[in-house]
């Protein structure tokens, strides 16, 4: 069985707003202040070798999809509990814990506003 919610009842615009706000992601500008700061507060494995323009696009990329919190969580808790800059797949590991309930609770209150109910 595919996991998701099951919506029932009435979803009000309310309701969807709230989530979408709960799940609205940072900017490109602020996902680069962030990495930035989890920079200076790491070290990289790779001394510098990768051009930090790529990693930093490539990075936020992905971040893009996540709740503004919940980057910020992540990346904090990086920096506190890390001596190196994280791989993607490092990060990407606490993003889905702490993000990926949220974004589809929010797709199932959508789509069930749309007239589906399952998501």
């Amino acid at each position: 069985m595919p996991r998701g919610y099951v919506i029932e009842g009435e979803v009000t615009e309310l309701d969807v707003n709230l989530l979408e706000d709960a799940v609205k992601p940072l900017s490109t500008r602020e996902i680069a202040e962030e990495l930035t700061i989890l920079n200076a507060k790491t070290v990289r494995r790779d001394s510098g070798d990768t051009d930090t323009g790529i990693l930093v696009r490539a990075y936020a990329e992905e971040l893009a999809e996540y709740p503004a919190d919940v980057v910020r969580y992540v990346l904090e808790m990086s920096a506190k509990n890390n001596k190196f800059f994280p791989a993607w797949a490092e990060l990407y590991e606490d993003l889905e814990f702490w993000g990926r309930d949220r974004i589809r609770l929010y797709e199932a209150v959508r789509k069930h506003k749309g007239g589906n109910d399952v998501c």
